[in-house]
């Protein structure tokens, strides 16, 4: 049995062909030797491949192909609620474990067997919404531990999306009112944002059984009433324990999603004005332990306050040896968000790219720069303006990228590399060649000054 599944899991492509192998032994799956543990052999060579340390990440998705398909089809190998029982929950509940790769499988048992988890008795549902909020709590992709960078960014997007279906399973069961006050009570304790992430499981849980005003699904850090006033109905005020600026907990909340940063534009006042400097501040704070999604949505906030007038970015145009006859102010979106992305990111090098690079923070980087230039693709993804303005805003954002790519550390910056590339695709269209050639000189110097000399003769001749 040991060989069977190590042959699965070192061979890409072979999941379908061993468990239709495993389906016609039953006997030896379910097979239970009396000097061993008291799971089938089957369970037990999947525990002890659970358990195995530094599994590569190719292992660890052929492992989980095996798991799921050994779930899904009948006659089963192994039941869903098994799999939780025997495998999960005791990866869950000892701490010498990384939990990631066990809540990975969590995850893929529900997708296959969402009523699994209320029908195991090994684990309580709403203790586990807890356990899954203070994993987040702890998962910040921060600085201080790049080491950790990737596994942390998987932990916390696996938890979220646990979260996610867990509130889809739970909102047809019933709870009695002192489960739901006991697990208020538990997130309170563990801080405002985690409360915030399980919104969607409370919100499900307290949908038709319990009166919805009497728990307040949505907090904010009471310092946010100095700039938004948000409807005391749906919304309850905290302390915050920490002297966080106003800003840094403005990201943190807008953070979470689209819908929460329309609720808070909705509720600050139109006059108010904020100093980009405290904004980008907050930034260089908060990005690093944010998910692409979050950063996605606290750049959409940004890019309301920009076009509200509510923040005022003063963007450089200091690539260009020229200024083109168009409004500028028109193009203050797209401007205005790219200096706010290539600031953070400079500031962040500034500040703490010779530190990183001596503990080697490569994952770290790894992580801010896939953000980052997933960002600006989605920002410039859609120009509507005319071929001119077009052309200038394109030339600006691959000058401002080529300059985080002379200074940044080289590993990990393969993502704005290619978007570098998709980017003088455009610029060599036809609509807009024209007017590209204005800027061809000042493109060519910013694509020289990149440290690596493969990527800037690869662009060079995309260029010319």
């Amino acid at each position: 049995m040991e060989k069977i599944i190590q042959y699965a899991v070192v061979n890409n492509g072979q999941t379908q062909l061993i468990t239709q192998l495993l389906k016609s032994v039953p006997v030896l799956c379910q097979y239970n030797p009396a000097d061993q543990s008291n799971l089938p052999l089957l369970e037990n060579v999947l525990l002890t491949w659970l358990n195995k340390p530094n599994m590569t990440e190719t292992h660890r998705r052929n492992l989980m192909a095996l798991l799921v398909a050994a779930m899904q089809e009948a006659p089963f190998l192994i039941s869903p609620k098994c799999c939780l029982e025997q495998l999960v929950v005791p990866q869950l509940s000892s701490v010498e474990i990384d939990p990631t790769f066990a809540l990975q499988v969590f995850h893929k048992v529900l997708q296959c067997s969402p009523s699994s988890i209320l029908d195991s008795g090994c684990c309580d549902p709403l203790a586990i919404v807890v356990c899954l909020c203070g994993m987040i709590e702890q998962c910040s992709c921060s600085l201080w531990d790049p080491a950790d960078t990737g596994n942390r960014t998987v932990l916390k997007q696996c938890c979220l999306d646990i979260l996610q279906d867990m509130a889809n399973v739970l909102q047809n069961h019933k709870f009695v009112e002192l489960d739901v006050e006991w697990l208020c009570e538990q997130l309170c304790n563990i801080g405002w944002q985690a409360r915030l992430q399980a919104e969607p499981v409370l919100r499900a849980i307290t949908a038709d059984t319990l009166p919805k005003m009497k728990y307040q699904l949505k907090v904010y850090p009471k310092v946010i009433s100095s700039i938004c006033h948000l409807p005391a109905d749906e919304w309850s005020a905290v302390d915050v324990t920490t002297d966080e600026e106003v800003e840094v907990s403005l990201l943190k909340l807008c953070a979470n999603s689209n819908t929460l940063t329309s609720a808070v534009l909705e509720g600050m006042d139109c006059n108010t004005v904020m100093s980009y400097q405290c904004l980008l501040s907050a930034a260089i704070q908060v990005l690093p332990n944010c998910l692409m999604s979050e950063w996605s949505n606290i750049v959409c906030l940004v890019g309301h306050l920009v076009r509200a007038d509510q923040v005022h970015v003063q963007f450089q145009t200091h690539y260009m040896t020229h200024l083109p006859l168009v409004d500028l102010t028109g193009l203050k979106y797209e401007l205005s968000l790219l200096q706010f992305t290539s600031d953070v990111m400079c500031l962040w090098q500034t500040l703490y790219g010779f530190m990183l690079q001596e503990k080697n923070g490569e994952g770290f980087w790894f992580h801010l720069n896939q953000c980052c230039a997933n960002t600006l693709k989605s920002v410039f993804s859609s120009l509507s303006h005319p071929a001119t303005s077009q052309a200038f805003l394109l030339s600006q954002a691959v000058c401002h990228v080529c300059h985080l790519l002379s200074i940044l550390p080289a590993l990990g910056t393969e993502s704005m590399f290619v978007l570098v590339l998709d980017w003088l695709s455009e610029l060599q269209a036809d609509s807009v060649l024209k007017y590209t050639l204005l800027y061809r000189e000042t493109i060519e110097e910013s694509i020289r000054l990149i440290q690596n000399e493969q990527w800037s003769q690869t662009l060079l001749k995309k260029l010319l």
